[in-house]
């Protein structure tokens, strides 16, 4: 399909593009004077009567697709009541299939172009905004029982509003409820942005978490270059993917994290003391770790004191 081309009611703006690993295109489209983004999935394709293969092949795939639409339909579902059009979440508005191909919709949000080194220059209190709404979209996924599962800077979008800056949590394609991961064969994702306990439940000694991947996502290196997936960690980097309750240690090669910031640590104290985060007991710092004593204190903090 091409620009001018209309699928389900939306006329689409623009031709279709190849994102990550080629397993979606996306593109912008219009339907009743409102954009919208708009992707199709490249797999499963759902077979047609007339489509080549054995009907024993054929009912392979259309299970698989049934399988396919019954998550993206669950997800929708349970995010429905805590999702709007505007809100900071980018759930999905509309799932459908067109012929062969499924399609998602969400809405379009317009970009303010800063990328983690620009977020890291602004001010203080601009940035904790920015901890403070994404981390408030992860606890409505984590009241729901909803893991997000694929936490990196591109899926944490940054929108300039009149009021300044905030975020929106997009992409939940991946996403799953506690308690029922895929397997890990079928777990996908950046290995950069894995959590310990998801690379222990991939390697089968461990469950599957995202509390480390928030607490990387704005400081996503101890040094340069990309955070180290499992395959590429040096030794001080496996102790702390080894001691994946304690997310803030602090790499040798960055001492100026080893002090404490007054301003960081007492925001993060009274931040998860009752005050900004509900049902949270607060952390214990200790020694530059924070010890998990709520359910949300733990990543909250690892947030604010990775963009210190």
């Amino acid at each position: 399909m091409r620009a001018g081309d209309i699928v389900n009611g939306y006329a689409l703006l623009e031709d279709f593009r190849v994102v990550g690993a080629g397993l979606s295109e996306w593109t912008f489209a219009v339907r009743d004077r409102r954009e919208f983004f708009i992707k199709r999935f490249l797999s499963p394709t759902y077979p047609d009567d007339d489509a080549p293969g054995s009907a024993k092949t054929k009912a392979a795939k259309r299970a698989r697709c049934a399988a396919f639409e019954a998550h993206h339909r669950g997800i929708l579902a349970a995010l429905a009541p805590v999702t709007s059009y505007g809100g900071n979440l980018i759930a999905t508005l509309d799932f459908f299939r067109s012929g062969a191909k499924y399609y998602k919709v969400t809405e379009k949000v317009d970009l303010a172009g800063l990328d983690i080194t620009d977020v890291a220059n602004l001010p203080f209190p601009t940035r904790l905004v920015l901890l403070k709404t994404v981390a408030h979209s992860l606890k409505i996924l984590h009241d729901l029982s909803i893991v997000h599962s694929d936490l990196r800077p591109s899926n944490v979008m940054i929108k300039q509003t009149e009021l300044g800056y905030t975020t929106k949590l997009i992409d939940f394609d991946s996403s799953y409820m506690v308690g029922s991961p895929p397997p890990p064969e079928e777990i996908v994702g950046t290995m950069n942005y894995y959590s310990p306990e998801l690379v222990r439940y991939i390697q089968g000694t461990g469950k599957a978490s995202e509390l480390t991947s928030a607490s990387r996502r704005r400081r996503p290196t101890p040094a340069a270059g990309k955070p180290r997936g499992p395959g590429n960690a040096g030794p001080a980097h496996r102790r702390r993917l080894r001691r994946s309750m304690c997310h803030l240690r602090h790499h040798p090669s960055r001492p100026s994290l080893a002090q404490p910031d007054p301003q960081a640590d007492g925001t993060v104290r009274h931040w998860t003391q009752g005050t900004g985060v509900p049902n949270s007991r607060g952390p214990r710092l200790s020694g530059g770790c924070v010890q998990r004593r709520g359910p949300s204190s733990l990543w909250v903090a690892g947030l604010v004191h990775r963009l210190r």
